[in-house]
């Protein structure tokens, strides 16, 4: 059985003259068309980037990634019908798309760390993150904990499948030095956080399993 890995992919790789379309021509007819509907160029390299790592966790389980329906759930979480064994979440910010896989439930997220997001963090985040946003010491801090604190809270979202469902303030992410916890009332799980960090970028990893903080992450060479 294959081992719950961490997957990041670098998408500059992907902007030499004809390798683009080399390895468009190898994710789904599904993955295609999300990449040709996207206006920009960075978006369709990040989405492209997206379905190369997703092609890396489908031959992890012997899957051919031509041949593999994706379908989705009532808040549109991709899964794969007949591979109960098998949970995915992809993601894309910057130069990388990411992606995890676990025999549970599990959700990732990654952003590149932009401006202060102190008027966000007021408008949805639970209160007490909003106290330990404002606890920290300079400009640079409270910018690097935003960011911090949005993919824990993201990751979480798309691990229990609601994704922006669930009101951000409806349920509070705890940092306690290196410990991070959710008090949560979606329901009786235990989750569990791993993070990480790319170059100019956060993020995050959360799952039903402890094992999680373990978890290694690998770089995607094409």
């Amino acid at each position: 059985m294959a081992r719950e890995q961490i997957l990041v992919l670098n998408i500059n790789q992907l902007k030499t003259p004809g390798v683009f379309e080399t390895f468009l021509e190898q994710v789904s007819p599904d993955r295609r068309q999300r990449v040709e509907r996207h206006a920009t160029v960075s978006g369709k390299l990040q989405s492209l980037g997206a379905g190369l790592v997703l092609n890396e966790i489908l031959e992890q389980f012997g899957l051919n990634s031509s041949e593999t329906v994706l379908e989705y759930g009532e808040n549109q979480k991709p899964y794969i019908p007949h591979c109960s064994q098998l949970h995915f979440n992809l993601t894309h910010s910057g130069d990388y798309a990411a992606g995890v896989w676990a025999h549970t439930p599990v959700g990732i997220d990654i952003e590149q760390v932009g401006s202060d997001g102190e008027e966000v963090a007021r408008r949805f985040f639970h209160e007490s993150e909003l106290r330990w946003l404002e606890g920290l010491s300079s400009e640079a801090e409270r910018i690097q904990g935003f960011f911090r604190m949005w993919v824990l809270k993201e990751s979480f979202l798309k691990a229990t499948g609601l994704g922006m469902r669930l009101p951000l303030n409806a349920f509070e992410i705890r940092i306690e030095d290196e410990d991070i916890s959710v008090k949560q009332k979606v329901n009786e799980n235990t989750y569990y956080f791993k993070e990480f960090e790319l170059e100019g970028c956060r993020g995050a990893v959360c799952a039903e399993e402890p094992e999680v903080r373990g978890w290694r992450l690998e770089k995607i060479l094409l």
